[in-house]
């Protein structure tokens, strides 16, 4: 299953929702097709589904933003891709999420046994509320009964769709006939849209999350997992800021009770800022230690494409980096210290190197250098070791 799992903070709203176990309940969220800074709303959490590379699943207490009232007669659609109730944690459906947080939630709040084609906005007269749009007598099992189910839709809205960019998208209790009726498309829940027969109550649900706040969430979660590793109880964990190599990057910093430690997870950088290859080292060894990275590391990883003849003819002063990928976990304990790293750079050499050393005879090339041993960081930045292949 490719998605992450992902524990941001609780919003305003949703902190009271860790005190009553509704903190279980999980929301997916995808990477924005248009704007990499952020993560769209993609639908409710199913355990068993599988998710493509990216998405991420967080508690819904992230991105709880209250209770909005609408009026009676207000349009609205069903969102695509959220219309089978989970089952997240130890609970059995959304509507005890409904039931805890807005008033009126037996009962459909749709037109009762009425819907309506987006296409012509006309009544579709086939269509009839699941037991009248109440709830079954002696509720016992969602699977035996029906139930007023927690619909995410979009309020103001006269089709169905997913959510676009800057959405905020609505929970509401509708009858099962309300929120997956398929006799317009052969596709649930899709197709026409609905209006509130009565004043309600709504869950509201932010529409974006920031880029930074997922990344700096997952850094954060990875390097408690290694601190637990070595210490039971961090004293202090912070998020850090910093430049490297013409890129601003996060890293989180935690003291330790013998020492500290600072951790930058594989991330991939869009960056197209270049410099000299002492200007790198330079840099490098400001953040993980003197002495971590020289320049003979460099040079002696491109002696083993090139002999040393033809190395000694290359202008080292006009070579520029670009930074692509970065690890780095330098570790701090009483009078030990130990760095690892990991970069994957790229270096622009058009027209910058003489056209008879074939290693640079292209525009640009990935090179990599590293000295962990961490099989995941490796396999994330596409590096190989003699023991692995």
């Amino acid at each position: 299953m490719a998605i992450k799992l992902v524990t941001l903070p609780s919003t305003e709203f949703g902190a009271e929702l860790e005190r009553d176990g509704s903190e279980e309940f999980r929301v997916v969220y995808r990477p924005s097709e248009r704007n990499p800074d952020f993560y769209i709303y993609h639908g409710l959490w199913y355990p068993e589904e599988d998710y493509p590379d990216g998405y991420i699943a967080v508690p819904f207490g992230s991105v709880y933003g209250g209770i909005q009232m609408f009026a009676a007669g207000t349009a609205f659609a069903n969102v695509e891709g959220s219309t089978d109730d989970p089952k997240p944690g130890h609970y059995s459906t959304w509507r005890q999420l409904m039931k805890d947080k807005i008033s009126n939630y037996t009962t459909c709040c749709a037109e009762t046994d009425t819907i309506y084609r987006s296409a012509t906005r006309q009544r579709d007269m086939r269509f009839q509320c699941t037991y009248g749009g109440n709830e079954k007598p002696n509720y016992v099992d969602y699977k035996k009964g029906i139930w007023m189910q927690g619909a995410h839709v979009l309020m103001n809205e006269t089709s169905s769709r997913k959510p676009s960019e800057g959405a905020i998208v609505y929970m509401l209790p509708l009858c099962q006939a309300h929120n997956i009726y398929d006799k317009i498309t052969g596709t649930f829940g899709t197709g026409y849209f609905m209006k509130l027969r009565r004043a309600q109550e709504v869950i509201t649900l932010t529409g974006f999350i920031s880029s930074s706040t997922i990344q700096n969430a997952i850094l954060k979660e990875e390097l408690e997992m290694q601190s637990l590793q070595t210490t039971e109880k961090p004293q202090l964990s912070v998020g850090l800021e910093f430049t490297f190599m013409g890129v601003d990057l996060g890293a989180y910093y935690t003291k330790k009770i013998d020492g500290y430690q600072i951790y930058v997870a594989p991330m991939n950088v869009d960056n197209k800022a270049e410099i000299s290859l002492s200007e790198m080292i330079e840099q490098f060894n400001q953040l993980a230690g003197a002495g971590s990275l020289s320049e003979d590391d460099v040079k002696r990883k491109i002696e083993t494409e090139e002999n040393s003849e033809t190395v000694a003819n290359i202008d080292w002063g006009s070579i520029k980096f670009c930074l692509k990928m970065l690890f780095l976990n330098i570790d701090s304990e009483k009078d030990t210290k130990t760095t690892e790293y990991a970069l994957s750079l790229q270096i622009i050499a058009d027209g910058l190197i003489p056209k008879e050393i074939t290693v640079f005879n292209v525009k640009s090339l990935s090179f990599n250098i590293w000295n962990t041993k961490r099989q995941n960081v490796l396999d994330k930045m596409a590096l190989s070791t003699p023991e692995s292949l």
